[in-house]
């Protein structure tokens, strides 16, 4: 499983910059949802997990529809991240290297639990915090003030810039 895993890390670093048609799913159009920091933590776990069968898919039949279909769940995926600073240009490729980052990231501490951030509970109460860091780590997610993601919880722009250095921290890490 973790030759699969490093395996995975390495094919998508290699084949998400390029652009494909993608491959529709149940609702293609749905978002992930973003509604807390809890929310979007398991969003970004659920995400994971669909990147990883699709990339065992892929290797197991290397065709068009599989590479599409993986290229779009790694796409899809970018919708956690804080984007906004960096140049609409680059935003696609930095955002799909910024979820495989944080991706092997994940996979190299010990477990965060999903209940460990603020949910639904807090939603109803009004009591959601503006930024929340992933226990254990500097990793932020925020609440998107304004812009199209205004009221959402993303993974921060901060921590999109300091991933490449979080990342080179955690390889001393074995998964």
């Amino acid at each position: 499983m973790k030759r699969v895993l490093s395996g995975l890390v390495l094919t998508i670093f290699l084949i998400v910059a390029h652009t494909v048609q993608c491959t529709a799913q149940k609702n293609p159009l749905e978002p992930l949802d973003t509604s807390s920091p809890r929310a979007t933590f398991q969003s970004f776990v659920e995400q994971a997990k669909r990147v990883e069968n699709r990339y065992v898919a892929y290797q197991q039949n290397k065709n068009a529809s599989n590479k599409s279909a993986l290229l779009y769940a790694v796409q899809k995926a970018t919708e956690l991240f804080d984007l906004s600073q960096l140049p609409v240009a680059i935003r696609r490729e930095e955002g799909g290297s910024s979820f495989v980052m944080l991706y092997d990231i994940l996979l190299r501490l010990p477990e965060i639990s999903a209940s460990a951030l603020p949910g639904e509970a807090e939603f109803k109460a009004g009591v959601l915090p503006s930024k929340v860091r992933l226990p254990g780590t500097a990793i932020e997610i925020v609440r998107i003030v304004d812009g199209r993601h205004e009221g959402e919880f993303l993974f921060s722009a901060s921590t999109v810039r300091q991933l490449p250095e979080f990342h080179n921290l955690s390889l001393t890490f074995r998964y």
